[in-house]
């Protein structure tokens, strides 16, 4: 991302350029003389004017309270900006538009004439709810969008690249500025109108074909239960391009309204075709797969430089029930296979699930419909428009089950819906997408987001199927799951890597016959040069038949881990752990794209008493992170010690053995050695698993952006944190032991020291705080969040917590702290705001270049009979 990015990130700062002058001369006049010189005065000079600099706004598109109206742009459509940064700057590329800058805007089309300006005084920044999209069991989600810019005048924050799953990823484009305006005309009440700045692409290549993704935004006036006339919307966009043949083929799909339509959102999909014509694309024609008469136009134009470029875009809409407008913009992701048009035979990996109403329940897994393709299994993909809702599958294997060989193409595409199966993301919560095609069978695409660089995205190299026959035989179902894609021709062979990723799939009772769609998070650690392999599926989520999530049934696991070995065609087995339900089962993964980027796996699982349960997963390819424990590590309170165990409370003895052996926590071990209060508390801990949504003991804002682990012991349990908003903490970690009649608690920092801590500059750092408040032996425990700012070169620190909460009559638990800073340790004292809790704050900063840092606290002035302590853990901005 260039320097134009960064100017959604900077706020308003308002410039003036004030003329100073000043003359006069002295003596003369015919004054009586004084005999004293009057020097002259110093000449000053007025700083030029800013030239505005006029921008093209094109293309535009607009939408008023009558009709929706598009137009290519022209002489009339401009766009002046006065910027200080910039005072000579003949084009986009040469401005950074930060807030300071003096802006007129002007719209000139058929009897449309707008006319509006912007100081900097007016810009502010705010956030959009552009959209909500409903789950089937009622829930609903808004995308928000942060908004920048003047009163009339704004920008805001579209995304380009790999499509996020519901939720903001933060790439932002850098070659072109999504602007949007608002104005109220006598003819035609107000308008709403939408375009893009930017400078026209150079080097636009002849030869090759690339693919743009990214976002949109718009406002819609149609058939809405609520909310009236033109409301905004956010959805998903696609272009892909050949520049051979100037070939421009794109849509939008994914629609979500601020208030709910009278008809499925995916109605509102379409497609374009267009010739690029000097770095520009006209399409006076619309394809709407699920309308009748409908008329539109997109106009669009490439922006950047060489291969490095981006899409943006403004359209009109007009369905019989609907009118939309609005613009897109559209970044290059990873190549991905689901684009083209010619078909593609892809071999599948498959795991069957056949279950009865009668009360029985067969799962059917063997070597023949879990090997990739060979004779049983072949599916043909042909991809369509963008959108999918042209897309074209043929389905053959016969695994016992039945013998499928079944066609589903455009005509039997049902649209998409969202499943009640909420998802823990490093942004917030998001629901899973499915799209669906009924040929008396039904073929489910699974739209399962994979978590590359801290942003759940869409996997650019593997699908997931879901294939549902209701009629195999009376009051008996059969599904098949599975993963399929473009397999990478070559594992790597050495290294490691750890790939993340949505899963889902069916649980069924052998008792009863009812089934439930399963979803959860799936890790899977993979190391190249011995071929290990090691991972589950946490976070577990099942929901009924109604839409809405169930609680987990008796017999049935909240955590899935296997372990296995890669094998000779480049995938891996690995067996289900039994755990303490006797688990027993299979999963089998192959790896897509170049460079094994990409995962996908099934799973089949038999549940002693209860049942089985079979599903997929998928994952993108992310470092394994060299965390701490990952090999037995020991930390000890000695000074100076490199892997460093400390506590603000007067423990003695202190020294703590880890070591990770999953992804998920699942028999990690622990040893524990503390003397508090003259009672030795040393004590062995085992694993249990990673708790998601929750940190020690609390259930309030910070609930869901910490992971931790608990460990059970014979004098009690210790909680150790493993992540923080999805981020693995690599280097540091906060140990929250409790008596196992939760009457004393103890906290203590673990890390492995910062050799480098950095000597100049500031850094801001943010995480969660643990604390437990004891009244009278009453533990009141709670969660919140820390932040912390560092100053380097003082050698010094503030920070406070907020969010933190107990029981009201009692002490406010949130405070403020100072440290200092020595051979990587900071000391000092916290307070919280009347000062009845107060006492020591001891910690560490961990890791290279002190990414992390751990510290605890402890209470040593408190209402009389209580205590109150604590420990924290932060990362680095």
């Amino acid at each position: 991302m260039n320097n134009f990015a960064k100017t959604l990130l900077v706020g308003a700062a308002a410039a003036a350029l004030t003329a100073c002058g000043g003359g006069g001369g002295g003596g003369g006049g015919g004054g009586p003389s004084t005999g004293v010189t009057t020097p002259t005065p110093p000449t000053t000079t007025t700083p030029p004017p800013i030239t505005p600099t006029v921008m093209l706004l094109s293309p535009l598109a607009a939408i008023t309270d009558l009709e929706t109206r598009a137009t290519a742009g022209g002489q009339l459509n401009n766009f002046q900006i006065s910027d200080p940064d910039a005072p000579n700057a003949t084009k986009y590329a040469e401005m950074n538009i930060d807030g300071d800058e003096t802006v007129r805007l002007q719209f000139a089309n058929n009897n449309l004439s707008i006319n509006l300006s912007g100081r900097p005084a007016e810009y502010a920044e705010g956030i959009r709810s552009t959209g909500s999209y409903t789950t089937e069991g009622g829930r609903q989600v808004s995308r928000q969008i942060v908004t920048r810019g003047w009163s009339d005048v704004k920008m805001p924050a579209l995304e380009e690249g790999a499509g996020s799953v519901g939720l903001s990823t933060g790439d932002a484009p850098d070659w072109v500025r999504p602007i949007t305006w608002s104005s109220i005309t006598a003819d035609e009440g107000r308008i709403w109108g939408f375009g893009m700045l930017g400078d026209l692409a150079t080097g636009i290549p002849t030869t090759g074909v690339a693919r743009f993704r990214g976002e949109a935004l718009g406002s819609a006036d149609g058939a809405f239960r609520s909310g009236g006339l033109n409301q905004p919307f956010s959805a998903s966009a696609g272009v892909d391009i050949d520049f051979s043949t100037g070939k421009v083929r794109g849509g939008l799909e994914d629609f979500s309204t601020y208030y709910e339509l009278a008809f499925p959102f995916y109605t509102l999909d379409f497609n374009f075709e267009a010739n690029l014509v000097d770095g520009k694309f006209a399409a006076t024609a619309i394809e709407a797969p699920f309308q009748t008469g409908e008329k539109g136009s997109v106009f669009g134009q490439l922006y950047g430089q060489g291969s490095d470029l981006e899409v943006g875009a403004t359209f009109s809409v007009t369905y019989a029930n609907t009118k939309l407008a609005g613009m897109f913009v559209a970044g290059r992701p990873t190549s991905n296979f689901l684009s083209g048009t010619d078909p593609t035979t892809l071999r599948p990996s498959l795991v069957n699930l056949t279950s009865s109403t009668a009360g029985w329940t067969r799962t059917s897994y063997n070597q023949n419909n879990i090997e990739l393709g060979g004779n049983n299994e072949s599916l043909t993909f042909t991809p369509g428009a963008f959108g999918g809702s042209d897309d074209s599958y043929r389905l053959y294997f016969d695994n016992g089950a039945e013998m499928i060989l079944q066609d589903f193409d455009g005509s039997h595409y049902k649209g998409d819906r969202y499943v009640d199966t909420p998802r823990p993301s490093t942004t917030g919560t998001r629901y899973l997408r499915v799209e669906t095609w009924t040929n008396v069978q039904t073929l489910n695409r699974w739209e399962l987001g994979v978590q590359s660089d801290k942003a759940w995205i869409r996997p650019a190299y593997v699908q997931a199927l879901e294939y549902v026959n209701a009629g195999i035989s009376p009051g008996v179902t059969h599904r098949a799951y599975m993963t399929t894609g473009l397999r990478s021709t070559a594992l790597p062979a050495t290294g490691s890597a750890r790939y993340k990723g949505d899963a889902v799939g069916t649980i069924a009772n052998t008792s009863t016959g009812a089934t439930y769609t399963t979803s959860g998070t799936g890790v899977v650690d993979v190391f190249f040069g011995t071929g290990q392999v090691k991972g589950g599926i946490g976070s577990l989520v099942i929901t009924g038949q109604d839409g809405f999530t169930v609680p987990t049934p008796a017999g049935t696991p909240t955590l899935i881990t296997f372990s296995g070995a890669l094998n000779a065609n480049r995938a891996f087995d690995a067996t289900v752990d039994p755990q303490k339900l006797g688990l027993t089962g299979q999963v089998r993964g192959d790896f897509y794209g170049p460079d094994a980027a990409e995962l996908g796996a099934i799973y089949n699982i038999n549940l002693p008493g209860y049942g089985a349960m079979a599903g997929m997963l998928v994952g993108a390819r992310n470092p394994v992170p060299a965390s701490i424990g990952y090999s037995a590590t020991t930390f000890s309170s000695a000074a100076g010690a490199a892997n460093y165990a400390v506590s603000a409370e007067p423990l003695t003895g202190l020294a703590v053995e880890w070591r990770r052996n999953s992804p998920f926590g699942q028999g990690d071990t622990l040893r524990l050695d503390m003397t508090a209060g003259g009672q030795s508390l040393n004590d062995s801990y085992a694993g249990r698993a990673v708790s998601y949504n929750d940190y020690p003991y609390g259930v309030n804002a910070a609930r869901s952006t910490t992971e931790v682990v608990a460990f059970d012991g014979a004098k009690g349990l210790v909680e150790m944190m493993y992540r923080v908003s999805g981020v693995d903490l690599r280097y540091a970690s906060v140990a929250g032991w409790r008596s196992t009649d939760s009457r004393a608690s103890h906290f203590v920092a673990l890390g492995q020291r910062a050799t480098d801590v950095p000597q100049t500059g500031k850094a801001e750092y943010q995480g969660v705080v643990s604390a437990t408040y004891n009244d009278n032996n009453y533990a009141l425990p709670t969660t919140g969040k820390v932040a912390m700012t560092v100053d380097f070169a003082a050698a010094s620190l503030t920070g406070s917590t907020s969010g933190l909460a107990i029981n009201s009559g009692r002490p406010d638990p949130n405070f403020s702290f100072k440290a200092s800073i020595a051979n990587a340790e900071f000391s000092g004292d916290f307070a919280n705001a009347d000062n009845t809790l107060s006492g020591p704050v001891k910690g560490l900063f961990a890791g290279p270049g002190a990414p992390e840092a751990v510290g605890t606290f402890n209470a040593t002035k408190a209402p009389a009979g209580t205590t109150y302590t604590g420990g924290f853990v932060a990362v680095k901005k």
